[in-house]
């Protein structure tokens, strides 16, 4: 499959999980919300890295790897690399616990302030990542 097909099929599924995000979070469901955001922003990172003929590995902060490309990208995308970096990592911390916070003793409630914010930061990422991957190559 060449590398623009398989960048905008992961675009697609960052947006599944975004608009999953959004779902999640009008019904309450906080930690469902938080991990289906990270889900999103680790998505749309590595549709970016794919369209670039970057080989990810199999983790979910990619934050390393995108800075180590830097150089590829373009000026709009480099001025707002840093933020995203932040949100991969910051989400990538926040996954295991969404996911299995209750074998920690967490309840859904604890995620109520983190969700809002969270699926905020993957509107960011995934619309800047969705616009290098439609803008590559025009």
């Amino acid at each position: 499959m060449r590398r623009e097909k398989l960048a905008k099929l992961m675009i697609k599924r960052a947006e599944r999980w975004l608009e999953s995000s959004g779902d999640a979070l009008r019904a309450r469901r906080y930690d469902d919300a938080t991990y289906c955001a990270q889900m999103c922003v680790e998505q749309a990172s590595k549709a970016v890295l794919v369209l670039l003929g970057v080989e990810y590995p199999k983790v979910h902060d990619v934050s390393d790897v995108l800075r180590a490309v830097e150089g590829k990208m373009p000026k709009w995308f480099k001025e707002k690399l840093n933020q995203m970096c932040f949100i991969l990592t910051d989400l990538a911390k926040r996954r295991s616990l969404a996911g299995y916070g209750f074998e920690k003793g967490l309840d859904v409630s604890y995620f109520a302030d983190i969700a809002p914010r969270a699926l905020e930061q993957a509107k960011f990422v995934f619309e800047n990542c969705r616009k290098f991957v439609e803008d590559f190559k025009k």
